[in-house]
């Protein structure tokens, strides 16, 4: 069973001579929240979420998700 967030397809290669390799791979989405969640569960601190290298606010449609997050140290 494949997750909801997870989509499942087959990469086929042409290589010379017509050989074909075949091989299965996987790509998951998450939310930006759920990246956050992930990192801060890893142990990370101070997550920050900007939309671009500017430290523009990160916004629904925005074209790049830059996340910047500090080390937690004991």
């Amino acid at each position: 069973m494949t997750p909801e967030n997870q989509v499942e397809f087959e990469i086929v290669t042409l290589i010379q001579d017509g050989k074909v390799v075949k091989r299965m791979a996987s790509h998951r989405t998450y939310t930006c929240r759920e990246v956050c969640e992930l990192l801060e569960a890893s142990g990370f601190v101070d997550v920050q979420v900007h939309g671009s290298l500017k430290e523009e606010p990160f916004r629904l449609g925005s074209e790049t998700l830059l996340l910047v997050a500090g080390k937690k140290t004991d």
